[in-house]
């Protein structure tokens, strides 16, 4: 009887996790549309990309072509942000023990894997500082991977924390605001924001701060609620979004050497760049005033933010991007282009099913976070419980 009851019992097991498996990504399946979400892959694939020649082949060589190719790439974090402001942040404990759950769980798991290969293989463990050397690992280093707030080299995670946590207040102010208000927000936080990285005022980190994140996500909210996706024609935006990213490439290419061409990248590079932000707009509105229903690409693009916590975490760095450092070494530049589209592509699909296969254990960390958190608000009167 013992032998005809334990399989049962891990039939059912297996089963129980197969059911809750199916209901995660089911329910991430309710109601999205699959033209953004084709864009937030897209998106996701151009940081990929934009990081092989930011990382690696601009120190590598000097070919203007490698630093050229990533300012049309540069526009996929604020696409990212543009998404999160037209659709709004619906911020709860819930959503942010979601998103810290899953940040945190890479941040533990790539440790504790990472530790224990170097441990049983004999090796010592490494880490990278600039994509390319390693150097040995310190208790520091590990410490920085777990702050992925105050100490975190995934600069995104922590701006994009912050605009989730300030979201609630942007909603409310926004919510109650006259259009001429409106326009004097953006042509404000505009100024403040561009104005102060381009001249340098008081250096805030190339747009990549909460201010500047808010400034974007106002953006998104705005071409929202003023229904701006039918004020352009198709014709009109992609002439618009082609004229502007040829035209920037043409100039900087042409400018290489001089001042000019400095000036091109700091308006066309930065986050807060004007060329950048405006290409950026013109590449959301291609994608946002379409919808379409697509199951496979709702269920990729749920677990995209994946690729960026594995492959830009500095304790796998080195081992991704050495790899892009040795082809550009051995193969010509458009033989090392096939590698790079078909190596990113290798990179996003092993990081979503890696994402797909560990969400059961990434939703349990998150209801623990979630139980923290309400609790602890509970208690000091900041929710109700």
């Amino acid at each position: 009887m013992a032998q005809c009851i334990i399989p049962r019992t891990r039939s059912i097991s297996t089963k129980l996790v197969y059911l809750e498996l199916k209901s995660i990504l089911m329910s991430n399946l309710i109601n999205r549309n699959s033209s953004i979400e084709l864009l937030r892959i897209i998106s996701m694939w151009m940081i990929v990309f934009y990081h092989f020649h930011t990382h690696v082949l601009q120190y590598g060589s000097d070919a203007v072509v490698f630093k050229a190719v990533q300012i049309p790439l540069h526009i996929a974090v604020i696409c990212f942000v543009l998404i999160s402001g037209y659709f709004g942040i619906n911020a709860s404990i819930k959503g942010f023990s979601k998103l810290f759950g899953k940040i945190m769980f890479y941040a533990l798991a790539i440790i504790i894997i990472v530790v224990l290969y170097d441990t049983y293989s004999g090796s010592q463990l490494h880490y990278s500082s600039d994509y390319v050397n390693q150097h040995p690992l310190s208790k520091g280093v590990v410490l920085n991977c777990l702050l992925f707030v105050s100490r975190t080299p995934l600069w995104f995670i922590r701006s994009y924390l912050f605009l989730y946590i300030i979201s609630p207040f942007l909603n409310e102010v926004l919510a109650n605001q006259s259009k001429q208000e409106r326009i004097q927000l953006l042509i404000v936080l505009g100024f403040i924001t561009i104005w102060s990285d381009f001249f340098r005022a008081d250096g805030m980190g190339e747009g990549k701060s909460v201010l500047n994140f808010a400034f974007i996500y106002i953006i998104g909210r705005t071409i929202n609620e003023y229904q701006l996706l039918y004020k352009i024609s198709l014709k009109v935006n992609l002439i618009s979004y082609f004229t502007v990213t040829i035209l920037t490439l043409v100039l900087f290419v042409f400018f290489d050497g001089t001042y000019i061409d400095t000036i091109i990248w700091l308006l066309s590079f930065k986050y807060n760049g004007l060329f950048c932000v405006l290409s950026a707009i013109l590449f959301f509105i291609l994608f946002a005033r379409f919808t379409f229903q697509s199951d496979l690409i709702n269920t990729i693009s749920a677990s995209i933010l994946a690729v960026y916590l594995i492959h830009e975490n500095p304790l796998l760095n080195y081992y991704i991007y050495s790899i892009v450092n040795a082809w550009q070494y051995s193969l010509s530049v458009p033989m090392l282009y096939i590698f790079l589209v078909l190596y990113s592509l290798v990179i996003m699909i092993i990081a979503v099913l890696i994402d797909k296969i560990t969400l059961p254990l990434q939703k349990r960390l998150s209801g623990v976070i979630s139980f923290a958190l309400t609790s602890l608000g509970g208690e000091i009167g900041l929710i109700k419980k």
